[in-house]
């Protein structure tokens, strides 16, 4: 993996660190991480508009610290929320808004993992 992790432009920060994609994940799609280039309450609006009935698994505390158990209580959020992390993704990509670093990098990440997540159902 190591080999095609260079593959991919320094510039997107795309790492094989759990806790990083967990971080990336709170400050866009959280509304408690104060983070000026989340969109956490244009998720939670875009989820009130198009998934009304849908339950949000939260991700534990990662900006908030730095505990191991973290890690395994983030993945099952994050496994949870995909199909909404990545749904709403798209719409912001398709939609033609200029997309940043962060977004870039968690579509990259999340769609990778919903690939891997895929696979290994077969």
């Amino acid at each position: 993996m190591a080999e095609d992790l260079e593959e991919i432009h320094y510039s997107l920060r795309i790492t094989l660190d759990v806790m990083d994609l967990l971080r990336a994940i709170e400050k866009y799609f959280g509304g408690n991480a104060n983070y000026e280039k989340g969109k956490g309450a244009l998720f939670m609006n875009w989820m009130g508009t198009w998934h009304k009935k849908a339950y949000l698994y939260g991700v534990s505390r990662a900006c908030g610290g730095n505990r191991q158990d973290i890690g395994v209580e983030g993945a099952i959020a994050v496994f949870m929320n995909l199909p909404y992390y990545l749904e709403f993704l798209v719409w912001r990509i398709r939609c033609g808004h200029d997309t940043g670093i962060l977004e870039r990098n968690l579509f990259l990440m999340l769609s990778s993992v919903e690939v891997v997540s895929f696979l290994r159902v077969l």
